[in-house]
């Protein structure tokens, strides 16, 4: 009964940023995101599909990008996207 006690009485202690540990202490919470950092993270995380091969790959980490009727299409390599500046409209249609 006494470590059921002893436990209510951590629970009752433990501040909202903190997690409880097995012993008994307490270690920091992850810390909270703003909405900026959640947007830099997501934007750092966006994927893509290359029109030309097919890859998917991370937009921030792409090797090159293009421009097309208003949309930003990304590339795993310069030969893809060589080849979709050349003929855009051949690589959309089958996407």
């Amino acid at each position: 009964m006494a470590a059921s006690a002893e436990l209510v009485a951590i629970e009752r202690t433990i501040v909202p940023s903190m997690h409880p540990t097995i012993d008994g202490g307490t270690i920091p919470a992850r810390p909270s995101t703003t909405d900026e950092q959640g947007k830099e993270e997501e934007k750092a995380m966006a994927m893509a599909t290359d029109p030309i091969c097919k890859m998917v790959i991370e937009e921030s980490t792409a090797v090159a990008t293009s421009e097309y009727n208003g949309k930003t299409y990304y590339f795993c390599a310069a030969g893809c996207k060589k080849a979709f500046d050349a003929e855009p409209e051949k690589y959309l249609a089958t996407a």
